[in-house]
């Protein structure tokens, strides 16, 4: 056969009829696929295309075969689904497979399949279509003649994209422009037009401190806090920025004084800058800074972390005792038994009682009677543990569902 031979009318209405076919065999009456049939329809498109498509690579019958990737793309990409298994994407890893080798074939008219990606991408407006076309844009149409079309595809992108997605693009557009020879002075001058992205701040900050351009990189991380004073997420990386910048450049007192601003004004998950504040500052100023961090509703859930680091395990003991917050006693019960055993002992006692008498359900029982065996490292835990299943026995003797899950672990 020739390579110029193409596919008649009457087969690609048997394609789409077929494809139509597998989609209404899946869907509900609304036309819908649920969870349960969505990975399936999406492998059984799959097999369709692998089928369909051999006669066409065997005899070179290029366009055609473009055009098939392209109905099954669609097929699926244009449902409405629950694709929660991620068939979509391995669909689109099928398509991926074959365009690539039919867009780089010597019978490709990339022209036409260009206007085809282009098509779909502007009908999927940002869409998941699009995050699964422009890939295969970038990689793919890299002639020198089809660049400028890629090129004006983007901006028209640019211009309706927000977040994450203008961000991508952006990012392509500035290799596109390499890729056609762009100066580097061309190249900074269309950053420049998007200044009020907080990425391209970013990346200028990242290129500032990987060439120890303290001073610069100081001045922007001040440019950038007044355009993002709005955003708290982006104020809180600023400031660990600022922090990292002083760490290197100094002086000593702004790090320090960096670090209390981090350290006070943002929210904190663990004691990484907390630590680094107390090495930073003078000895003597760290008793009334840690008053002030146990007071501050940023730092309010470090509190027993604090307290563990900084050996105050008699106060995180009496705050317990005088609590019900029964998670904590667990989370820090192998630092204080060593130095309370007995204090200890008495409030999982408690615990665990309350926790039996609140239960109501064969698994609440079982759970605390396991717990129960917490007791037995502790000074005469056994006995404890046995005084507490007594009294539960004598309270609850109606409670076969708990009787019987205190017999199982032997109490």
């Amino acid at each position: 056969m020739s390579g110029k031979q193409t596919v008649s009318r009457e087969t690609k209405c048997r394609w789409r009829s077929s494809l139509a076919k597998m989609t209404r065999k899946a869907a509900d009456p609304d036309g819908f696929i649920d969870y349960d049939h969505a990975y399936d329809y999406t492998i059984r498109l799959g097999r369709f295309l692998d089928e369909t498509i051999d006669p066409l690579l065997e005899n070179r019958i290029v366009m055609d075969a473009f055009e098939l990737v392209g109905m099954v793309f669609t097929e699926a990409m244009d449902q409405d689904m629950d694709d929660s298994d991620g068939g979509l994407s391995e669909l689109a890893d099928w398509c991926y497979g074959y365009w690539r080798e039919l867009i780089s074939s010597p019978e490709a008219d990339r022209t036409q399949m260009l206007d085809w990606f282009e098509t779909q991408i502007r009908q999927s407006k940002g869409g998941v279509k699009a995050d699964f076309l422009w890939p295969l844009v970038y990689e793919l149409f890299t002639d020198a003649a089809l660049l400028p079309r890629v090129l004006a595809l983007v901006d028209r992108e640019i211009d309706s994209a927000r977040g994450y997605a203008l961000q991508d693009l952006i990012e392509h557009r500035i290799v596109l422009m390499e890729r056609m020879g762009a100066s580097a002075a061309e190249i900074k001058a269309y950053r420049k037009r998007f200044w009020s992205q907080p990425f391209i701040r970013k990346q200028e900050l990242d290129r500032l401190e990987a060439e120890n351009q303290w001073k610069e990189a100081l001045a922007l991380l001040k440019v950038c806090q007044e355009l993002d004073r709005e955003d708290r997420h982006l104020l809180s990386e600023y400031s660990v920025r600022r922090i990292r910048i002083l760490k290197e450049a100094g002086p000593e007192w702004a790090y320090a004084e960096a670090l209390k601003s981090h350290v006070f004004g943002f929210p904190q998950r663990d004691l990484t800058y907390v630590s680094a504040l107390k090495q930073a500052v003078p000895a003597e100023q760290w008793p009334g800074l840690l008053q002030q961090l146990f007071r501050n509703e940023n730092t309010q859930g470090l509190r027993r972390q604090l307290q563990l680091s900084e050996g105050m395990l008699d106060q995180m003991m009496t705050e317990l005792e005088a609590g019900r917050f029964f998670y904590e006693l667990r989370q820090y019960e192998k630092d204080l038994r060593k130095v309370f055993p007995e204090r200890v002992r008495d409030l999982l006692l408690r615990q665990l009682d309350e926790e039996m008498r609140r239960a109501s359900t064969r698994s609440a029982y079982a759970s605390v009677a396991q717990s129960v065996k917490r007791l037995y490292g502790y000074p005469e835990g056994r006995e404890k543990a046995a005084e507490l299943a007594k009294a539960w026995r004598r309270d609850f003797p109606r409670r076969s569902a708990m009787l019987e899950e205190l017999k199982k672990v032997k109490l």
